[in-house]
């Protein structure tokens, strides 16, 4: 974790234990439980189909066939997706280059990375791991949406604000899960700091 996130978890878990204990009883059922449970049972599932996954794909290794792999090489780096738009961007913001040829250049990567996923698809349809793959990349899509959705989950109980705080913070130090990190967790962050200053306020009337 970079020292500005540990720094705000810092403070937001500082927030927790400053609170008045009479805020700490919990009230009506907390919707946070139920957001972080519905996210760690899909991350769950996600993990375990990734985990079939790949060892279906070393079954096939281990005859020396490997799938091929959506990367191209640009500017020496082994890039695929979005990176290959990064790369594009910052080549363009470069005035000794010529924006015709990085388009150009760019075209084809991406017409090389089309061809690489075509040869991927194929390859797991050969080997029987087409549903599989297709099957953990719903899965994947449906852990990342869940993710998403907690943030807009705000806890109305110092319980619900811990418990999604220790949950955010197991994500970003790896302490409980293996979960790309993206801006989901530093809102999560923020909507904690936001239910605890409500449940401070209401507890001072």
């Amino acid at each position: 974790m970079s020292v500005s996130r540990r720094s705000v978890v810092t403070s937001v878990v500082a927030s927790v234990a400053s609170l008045p204990a009479a805020t700490v009883a919990l009230a009506a059922p907390d919707p946070v439980f139920a957001a972080i449970d519905r996210h760690r049972l899909l991350l769950t599932r996600y993990e375990t189909l990734e985990i079939t996954l790949a060892n279906a794909e070393d079954d096939v290794r281990l005859l020396g066939q490997h799938r091929p792999i959506a990367l191209v090489t640009w500017c020496g780096r082994h890039i695929g997706g979005t990176e290959i738009e990064a790369v594009r961007d910052r080549l363009l913001l470069d005035p000794d280059e010529d924006p015709a040829v990085i388009e150009r250049e760019y075209r084809k990567f991406k017409r090389q990375e089309r061809e690489l996923e075509r040869a991927g698809a194929d390859w797991d349809r050969g080997h029987g791991l087409r549903s599989m793959r297709r099957e953990a990349f719903h899965a994947h899509r449906a852990e990342r949406a869940a993710a998403r959705h907690l943030p807009h989950v705000e806890p109305t109980t110092v319980a619900g604000a811990a418990a999604l705080l220790s949950y955010v913070h197991a994500v970003l130090v790896g302490e409980a899960v293996d979960l790309e990190y993206d801006d989901w967790g530093v809102d999560a962050i923020a909507t904690v700091a936001a239910s605890l200053k409500k449940i401070s306020e209401r507890s001072t009337v």
